[in-house]
């Protein structure tokens, strides 16, 4: 069991994820009086978990914490963990992973996100009140897991639409994971028409692609990445035993969504959370759950077949 926490040990996964949203509204807060760069976080954050003003949206927070909750649980089990973030970007589940007590490399292809994400480490660890077992680089996930066994975790948090061959990557993590050892995904899911509408949306057409994304050294040609390859809560599973894992049921979240709901709604705190308990109760609803807009899927490494 893990000590070197900084939530208290008797809250639950749920609310680990909330006191630590909360943690990212004062951040923001700092970052403004200080006059830092807040437009990543605002780009992140706003208005899906939090208004301008720190104000909670409490359907969107419900449906976070559900996502990251099988993180927070997996980091509990283990003491001091060594921990995998891939694709990082801003760094934030990296600094909640450390602020349970993981020991956490957090990587990106893209250095302007490992460099921000690195700007951030300060803040949290005066909150703290000492180091946090932290770094972020910039590296290609699947070249990293190959060189650089003996993870007890991997979390990949929005990036599994995006790492290229994915294939390749869920091989990989079977290699660089230890024994018992947990590769963690969270994504949008596709079956549900909007995840795959906004996926469409960003892609500009029907079909997901390949691009080179940026140039890691000078001497590498650019990384090959993904623009939303998103995979069902049924193929994914299904991928991810192929590669040799035993995969536990996805956790589902997000049905009701800001998309829908007026703001207004989701930032009102009764009746926020009373739609906040509905999303929650659709999780466990043969033939609704499927459907949510995102899943959790934890594959636990097993033998290869």
């Amino acid at each position: 069991m893990n000590s070197e926490t900084f939530f208290p040990v008797s809250i639950s996964p749920q609310q680990v994820v909330e006191e630590f949203v909360g943690l990212l509204a004062r951040e923001l807060s700092f970052r403004r009086d200080q006059q830092l760069d807040d437009a990543y976080l605002r780009l992140k954050y706003e208005p899906g978990l939090l208004s301008h003003k720190g104000a909670f949206n409490h359907v969107g927070l419900s449906a976070y914490a559900t996502r990251l909750s099988p993180l927070v649980e997996a980091i509990r089990a283990r003491h001091a963990p060594r921990l995998l973030d891939s694709g990082s970007g801003c760094g934030s589940e990296s600094i909640l992973a450390a602020l349970l007590g993981a020991n956490v490399t957090g990587i990106d292809v893209v250095p302007l996100r490992t460099a921000y994400a690195a700007s951030r480490i300060p803040f949290f660890a005066d909150l703290r009140q000492g180091p946090l077992d932290l770094r972020f680089r910039t590296a290609n996930v699947i070249a990293l897991l190959r060189d650089s066994p003996g993870y007890d975790l991997i979390w990949a948090n929005e990036a599994i639409s995006h790492i290229h061959p994915a294939e390749e990557f869920f091989s990989a993590a079977w290699q660089g994971l230890s024994p018992g050892g947990l590769l963690i995904i969270a994504d949008a899911n596709a079956l549900n028409p909007v995840a795959r509408w906004r996926a469409t949306r960003i892609r500009g057409g029907k079909n997901w692609y390949v691009h080179r994304q940026c140039r890691l050294l000078d001497d590498v040609p650019h990384d090959e990445v993904a623009e939303e390859r998103l995979f069902t809560c049924r193929t994914l599973p299904r991928l991810l035993r192929r590669a040799g894992f035993r995969v536990r049921r996805p956790e589902m979240h997000g049905f009701l969504g800001s998309f829908f709901l007026p703001l207004s709604w989701q930032r009102h705190r009764r009746l926020g959370k009373i739609l906040a308990s509905v999303q929650h109760g659709a999780r466990r609803i043969p033939g609704i759950r499927d459907f949510g807009s995102s899943m959790t899927v934890v594959a636990e490494k097993g033998e290869r077949p």
